[in-house]
């Protein structure tokens, strides 16, 4: 004889649900199986399919909510008003140049030559230019600023390598 229901099943949505809510609270497999197989005669077939269901739900849901985090901190980050390297070069660079720019309703601002070599300064530091030169070239310039009496090596000795006559000596 078969097995006698005795309460009804929920509709499906109403099951997604609250194995979608278990999901959410961390509860595990075996366990949520348990729980809900006693309270509606739940076969295992059934709820493993469910199951698989709710994943898939929940999976969705957490890309849809990493997707307008991603979005939102892209907005932030087009937002912002950071200068980029290019930027601050090119902006020393017209300072460098002497160029001026002018402020609203005021008068053109022009660069002093102080602020010119100082942009000047910062872009040589900012590309590299200040990088230790390579030896050759610090060589050249060492030897160019040497007195003249230590320009020139001293004369080498001579060394005689002929061999001596041993009965001679």
């Amino acid at each position: 004889m078969a097995k006698k229901r005795t309460k009804k099943r929920p509709s499906k949505e109403y099951v997604l649900e609250k194995l979608f809510d278990e999901m959410l609270a961390g509860a595990h497999t075996e366990d949520v199986y348990r729980k809900y197989s006693k309270i509606w005669e739940y076969p295992k077939s059934t709820f493993r399919n469910h199951w698989t269901e709710v994943k898939k739900m929940h999976n969705r849901r957490r890309e849809i909510i990493n997707s307008a985090k991603a979005k939102k901190q892209a907005e932030l980050e087009i937002n912002r008003d950071i200068l980029s390297r290019l930027d601050i070069l090119e902006e020393l660079s017209r300072i460098a140049r002497g160029e001026h720019r002018t402020q609203g309703k005021s008068k053109p601002l022009i660069p002093t030559d102080t602020e010119r070599i100082k942009a000047m300064e910062v872009i040589a530091k900012m590309q590299g230019y200040n990088l230790e030169q390579d030896n050759t070239t610090q060589n050249f310039v060492f030897q160019l600023n040497m007195p003249e009496s230590k320009k020139y090596l001293p004369e080498q000795k001579t060394i005689d390598i002929t061999p001596k006559d041993d009965a001679a000596g």
